[in-house]
């Protein structure tokens, strides 16, 4: 007497998979909007920290205020960038009315973030404390997206496994089809192998006819 298993609601599964699609979503959206806000309140902040020294005056407080480290967000082909730049420098392109900023990236560490000291040589004293509590936080908000992105990848995975429909009957087959072969396979081999060894040996025992080599007959 045949008994029939269980079927495996792949449907509920399924369904439970695109709920967990669609808060991966929201949860992407809340991490690029945390973003930024971290570099809004950091660019208020930095100009706070700047108008706090005063009006530069003179070429060289001038100099002494300004800021190159920069500090960006954006989403990019799909991937979240929070990044540090330095201004360099401005140019102004041909037949262009006003200049444009040239930037420089810079270099980014192991890990999640940026090494400290790189930042903290780039940054003026008055932004010093700023960009480290920036960067603290954008080491967090990375590695959030990175845990995102695979998270992402294995809820596809799983919903490419509920996706996939057996039919126990085929399989069945299948894999009497691949024990088959598999056996035929090892037979072949050992004729083939018999076969190799018989050639060898006929060919150690075999007289050869000395008529037409150049041998004399008596």
């Amino acid at each position: 007497m045949s008994h029939q298993l269980y079927e495996l609601d792949l449907g509920q599964l399924a369904n439970t998979i695109e709920d967990l699609t669609k808060q991966v979503t929201v949860l992407e959206a809340l991490i690029e909007i945390e973003a930024k806000q971290l570099s809004k309140s950091f660019k208020e902040a930095r100009k706070n920290a700047k108008d706090q020294l005063g009006e530069a005056t003179t070429k060289e407080k001038h100099k002494a205020q300004f800021a190159p480290l920069l500090f960006h967000t954006r989403l990019h082909k799909g991937s979240l960038e929070i990044n540090w730049s330095l201004l360099k420098a401005k140019t102004k392109p041909n037949g262009a009315s006003a200049s444009r900023p040239i930037y420089h990236n810079v270099a980014k560490g192991k890990g999640f973030g940026y090494r400290l000291p790189d930042l903290m040589s780039l940054s003026r004293d008055y932004q010093q404390v700023l960009v480290l509590e920036a960067e603290q936080k954008a080491v967090v908000l990375r590695e959030l997206w990175s845990k995102i992105v695979n998270l992402r990848v294995s809820i596809r995975t799983l919903s490419r496994l509920c996706e996939e429909k057996t039919n126990p009957v085929e399989k069945v087959e299948e894999a009497k089809r691949e024990g088959l072969a598999a056996e035929l396979a090892v037979q072949g081999d050992e004729r083939e192998r018999r076969r190799l060894a018989d050639a060898e040996k006929a060919a150690m025992t075999y007289e050869f006819d000395k008529t037409h080599l150049g041998a004399s007959t008596e």
